[in-house]
């Protein structure tokens, strides 16, 4: 489950509870009554024990950070059984408790946008999915790296809307800067194979050269895919024996 805390990599944003002051939630997730009551918020059919400890479950205050994750795992739920209607409630309540008490730029905020705009772009509605995806954006792009990895799923799914609102030029170069950034990765991968691959041919000294190629992919340097390693000549075969020259005859001596 995403908490609230923060995204990946990035600083937790200040006022959000830090996870062993969560107790509410914390508490509740660890419950045997969590699972039947958000399987019964998200109108899932319950058996009777289910049914029961529904009723008994005690969800978190309104307008707080637990709440917002509720409705977060609630909007999940709805969204799987594609009742769009009740997930676009939840997403859009998370993203306003998150935005209240975290600030509109928190990075708890993006991930409930981000799901905002899936159901929108789900049910065709470009224009409020993209203003949501642009947010969605937005947001990561002010808390962390230009060429961050979370991105690339922000600036895909941003593409995706704008190519059926024909905002092409825009959208390829979303795709552009996507790619962009997984470059790096891909080069990697590729360094990394050919690196085993000599290495399973017993060629050490050629998995050392391609293990380089890896290391410095790995550490983000721009370089390229290494080409493929030729295999080593066959040795030549054999030739006859070189035939030794006859001596040359004695002078015939005599007084």
């Amino acid at each position: 489950m995403q908490t609230s805390s923060s995204l990946q990599g990035a600083a937790p944003w200040p006022g959000t509870p830090a996870p062993g002051d969560r107790s509410i939630m914390a508490a509740d997730l660890r419950s045997q009554t969590a699972p039947a009551a958000m399987k019964a918020a998200a109108g899932a059919s319950l058996d009777a024990e289910e049914r029961a400890g529904a009723e008994e479950h005690k969800w978190a205050p309104d307008g707080t950070l637990e709440r917002a994750d509720e409705l977060q795992l609630i909007g999940l739920g709805w969204k799987m059984r594609r009742d769009f209607k009740e997930a676009e409630k939840a997403f859009s309540e998370c993203v306003k408790i998150r935005e209240t008490v975290l600030g509109p730029d928190a990075p708890p905020v993006a991930l409930a946008l981000n799901q905002l705009g899936w159901v929108l772009k789900t049910q065709k509605r470009w224009i409020e999915a993209e203003q949501t995806y642009r947010r969605s954006l937005a947001v990561r792009e002010k808390n962390v790296p230009p060429e961050h990895r979370s991105l690339v799923v922000a600036l895909k799914n941003l593409a995706e809307v704008l190519k059926e609102r024909s905002k092409q030029a825009e959208a390829d170069a979303l795709v552009a800067r996507a790619a962009a950034i997984t470059r790096p990765g891909k080069i990697a991968e590729a360094a990394y194979a050919a690196a085993k691959a000599v290495y399973d041919a017993e060629d050490a000294r050629a998995a050392a050269a391609a293990a380089s190629s890896a290391a410095a992919a790995l550490a983000g340097a721009d370089a390229p895919a290494p080409a493929p390693i030729a295999d080593a000549p066959a040795p030549a075969e054999p030739g006859p024996a070189p035939v030794a020259a006859a001596p040359a005859p004695a002078d015939a001596g005599g007084e």
